[in-house]
C-alpha cells in the first residue's frame, strides 16, 4: 500500500517538476518576464522526490549494496551482519526524523520568497521519509529474521 503510494506521488510529483520548469522557461525566455515563484516550487518538488524515491528504494530493496565481504561469509554469519547493517540505518534514520523534526519545529515560523509558504513545508519531507524508510527497514528485518528461523540453514 505505501509502495504503491509513492510511486503514484513520484509521478506527480514528476509530472509536476516538468510543468514548474517548462512554465519557468517559457515565461523567461518566451514572454522575458519569469515567474517568482515557479523555480521555488520546482525545488519544493524536487526535494520531495529525493526523499520519497528513496523511500520507494527502500521498500523494493534496490537501495546500493556493497557484498563483498557478505557473499563470503556463512549463511546464518551473513544474516547476522545484515541484521547489524541495518540496526545502524535504523539509528541513523531515528537521528534523521529527530534533527529534521527539530528544524521543522524552528523553520516553522520562516516563509519562503517566493511562495509565502512556511519553509517547515520543505523540511517536512525529512521526518516524513524517514518515518517511511524506518518501516521499509523494520520490514526488511523481519524478513531476514524469518529467513534466519528457516529450518535446514547452514551454521
Amino acid at each position: 500500500m505505501i509502495e504503491r503510494f509513492l510511486k503514484y506521488a513520484l509521478v506527480t510529483l514528476m509530472l509536476a517538476l516538468v510543468l514548474l520548469v517548462a512554465l519557468q522557461v517559457f515565461t523567461r525566455y518566451a514572454l522575458n518576464n519569469p515567474t517568482s515563484w515557479s523555480e521555488e516550487a520546482a525545488c519544493f518538488v524536487q526535494v520531495y522526490m529525493v526523499f520519497w524515491g528513496g523511500c520507494l528504494a527502500m521498500f523494493r530493496k534496490k537501495t546500493l549494496r556493497i557484498t563483498v565481504l557478505v557473499d563470503r561469509l556463512p549463511p546464518r554469519m551473513a544474516m547476522g551482519l545484515d541484521l547489524f547493517m541495518k540496526a545502524m540505518i535504523l539509528l541513523f534514520l531515528l537521528t534523521m526524523i529527530w534533527y529534521g523534526g527539530v528544524a521543522v519545529y524552528r523553520l516553522h515560523g520562516q516563509v519562503s520568497p517566493g511562495l509565502q509558504w512556511p519553509k517547515s513545508i520543505l523540511y517536512a519531507t525529512v521526518p516524513l521519509g524517514g518515518i517511511l524508510m524506518l518501516i521499509a527497514t523494520f520490514r526488511d528485518m523481519a524478513d531476514t529474521v524469518r529467513q534466519w528461523r528457516l529450518p535446514g540453514r547452514e551454521s
